[in-house]
């Protein structure tokens, strides 16, 4: 099977696709035949390579056209983007609580009795400037809404994906009773 071979030089992470290498394999993205990458780093010993069809090049290209993180040029500040991730953790954990109370229809007081609480801590937990959540209380509060909580570490290209649609239909999670009447065994 012909292939071509491409060079890449990096001095960031071995998964990192250089522009020169989009590129370049831009004008071989339409061949029949795959690209063999390789990419090296400072030294010959981190160098890697893989064979890739031309949809594999194609989907790359398309994800570096689709990165949000063009939209945020402010981002390329690192204290900025600390102070925008903690404010998006915040500020979407608390409307998050509402928007899935609201759903729900409870009050903040039928909320507080579900978790053991007052409602002054549930209309604190739904304060965007509160953040002073903690794990078991996130894991409660998803308890009482019967729906799971997930913590991970993304890249700030997921949280920009993110933070593009807050409205309340990509705020809420639905109950597992919603979802496993809906699902098809």
């Amino acid at each position: 099977m012909g292939h071509t071979t491409l060079l890449s030089q990096r001095s960031g992470a071995p998964s990192a696709i250089s522009n020169t290498y989009l590129a370049t394999t831009s004008k071989l993205a339409n061949s029949a035949s795959k690209v063999r990458i390789v990419t090296s780093h400072s030294s010959p010993s981190l160098a890697w390579s893989y064979l890739a069809s031309p949809a594999k090049i194609q989907a790359v290209r398309q994800v570096k056209q689709d990165n949000p993180l063009s939209k945020y040029p402010k981002w390329r500040d690192a204290e900025y983007r600390r102070a925008y991730l903690l404010a998006s953790i915040e500020q979407g954990i608390a409307w998050q609580i509402k928007t899935n109370r609201n759903a729900r229809g409870l009050s903040q007081t039928d909320l507080a009795n579900a978790l053991g609480t007052k409602q002054s801590a549930v209309s604190r937990l739904e304060d965007p400037s509160y953040g002073g959540y903690t794990l078991d209380t996130l894991v409660s509060v998803a308890q009482a809404f019967d729906c799971a909580v997930s913590l991970r570490f993304v890249p700030y290209s997921a949280l920009a994906r993110e933070s593009q649609d807050l409205s309340p239909e990509a705020l809420y999670a639905a109950p597992y009773s919603a979802e496993i009447s809906t699902s098809k065994d």
